[in-house]
């Protein structure tokens, strides 16, 4: 999909009357002043905006479908829709800074965008204010595409379907969840995925450091 010229050059441009019949010109422009595509998905994300996401996507296709592009100017947008290394790792920094914010919407779309990927649980809530934490595992858990059943064993079952992305909930997730102080949250987290492995030694920690002992 060609991205739309920038509006304030479709606005210069029409009162160019010579000029607006040429449509290569006007979008040859556009490209040149837009740098708002060129910003790295995890940058874009701390804008919280959907449409400039999507700009920065669509702008990549070029790359997906033109193999002979010179390389006049090197970008990010190269490896965005198609590297199998660049994708887990923008993916993941960019989720982290979607959760960070709280926004589900940048973090429904980064899910529909890069469905091979896996959510790191655990790295996603590092930085998600308290107060949002139960919000952020619930929308995790809505969007989990297999998820498993209470007594599966998480490593090594068989998926529900076919669909490779999954969330890994394992690691630090329940030790982010002692450190927010709702045991609530973390019964619920222990309920929904009681066979996974969690670090509980620093789940432990993270409890008695609040004085919760009823928790640890």
């Amino acid at each position: 999909m060609q991205i739309p010229p920038l509006l304030a050059v479709q606005l210069l441009f029409r009162s160019k009357t010579e000029l607006s019949s040429l449509a290569h010109v006007i979008t040859t422009v556009s490209v040149f002043l837009d740098s708002s595509v060129e910003l790295p998905l995890d940058e874009a994300c701390k804008l919280e905006s959907v449409a400039l996401l999507q700009r920065i996507w669509d702008s990549c296709e070029i790359y997906t479908t033109n193999e002979t592009i010179p390389d006049e100017r090197w970008t990010l947008r190269r490896y965005l829709r198609s590297n199998r290394h660049y994708r887990p790792h923008i993916f993941s920094a960019a989720m982290n800074e979607a959760m960070y914010r709280h926004n589900l919407e940048v973090g429904k779309w980064l899910l529909d965008h890069f469905e091979e990927c896996t959510v790191e649980v655990s790295d996603a809530l590092i930085d998600v204010p308290d107060e949002y934490v139960m919000k952020v595992l619930q929308f995790f858990y809505e969007n989990d595409t297999n998820r498993p059943s209470r007594r599966d064993n998480y490593f090594f079952r068989e998926p529900i379907d076919q669909t490779p992305r999954r969330m890994d909930w394992g690691g630090f997730t329940m030790a982010k969840v002692a450190q927010s102080r709702r045991n609530d949250i973390v019964w619920w987290l222990n309920h929904h995925y009681p066979d996974v492995w969690y670090n509980l030694e620093s789940a432990l920690e993270a409890a008695l450091k609040h004085g919760d002992i009823q928790l640890a």
